[in-house]
């Protein structure tokens, strides 16, 4: 009965990944096609009519949220201090991972920032947003993470929104900030999503804790 149930749940994650992963490949051929997106131009015109002096220093401040430094040393931090083995493990390996496939997608598009809006100085190619792909990757595993360790149901709830509005702040102000198009944000979303999926799928089947342990993570 067991196995039929961690099957299931283990199919559903891979119809979701491969969702995700079609979602991002028709994005990306339409970006490598020279596609134009109404969606960016809209975001633009929006975003050059609310800038202001207060949300330029919030944004200049949070976007920090989704800097590949500050999460890798978060990483750090959770492999070092997590008493999960499968939490440091796949925690470490979900950045690697993410920083790796965004900088290995960035060279294969070519993708030129907006920079002509641009608030911040930024280098390097814009498709897809490292700081959205990261954020999501990092922050919704520990959202995982959270959900699955902490059973204080009001911290839970709190830290799973306070991770959510991170992953959403870190990619909006990559756009307010002009270093980003919308469907750089979109396309950084979903190759996170699918890091997330990856590693969970990870932590449940990969076996590196004790055997009690394994059938624990698999509930």
């Amino acid at each position: 009965m067991e196995k039929k149930r961690v099957d299931k749940s283990l199919i559903l994650n891979i119809i979701l990944a491969s969702v995700l992963a079609i979602g991002f490949l028709v994005l990306m051929i339409m970006v490598l096609a020279g596609q134009n997106f109404s969606l960016d131009r809209v975001m633009i015109d929006y975003i050059l009519g609310v800038r202001n002096d207060g949300l330029t220093m919030f944004f200049k401040i949070f976007t920090h949220l989704g800097s590949v430094y500050l999460l890798v040393v978060l990483a750090v931090l959770i492999a070092v201090f997590a008493k999960d083995k499968k939490v440091k493990v796949w925690t470490l390996a979900n950045i690697v991972l993410a920083a790796g496939v965004s900088t290995v997608v960035k060279f294969i598009v070519h993708r030129d920032r907006p920079l002509a809006i641009a608030l911040i100085e930024e280098t390097g190619y814009s498709f897809p947003s490292a700081h959205a792909m990261l954020s999501m990757a990092m922050y919704g595993f520990l959202i995982f993470v959270v959900i699955k360790h902490i059973s204080n149901k009001p911290l839970k709830i709190t830290l799973s929104i306070l991770l959510g509005v991170a992953i959403f702040i870190s990619g909006i102000s990559r756009v307010y900030l002009g270093v980003h198009f919308a469907t750089d944000i979109i396309a950084g979303y979903l190759l996170g999503a699918l890091v997330i999926i990856a590693c969970i799928i990870a932590y449940r089947y990969v076996p590196l804790n004790s055997k009690k342990q394994e059938n624990k993570d698999k509930e």
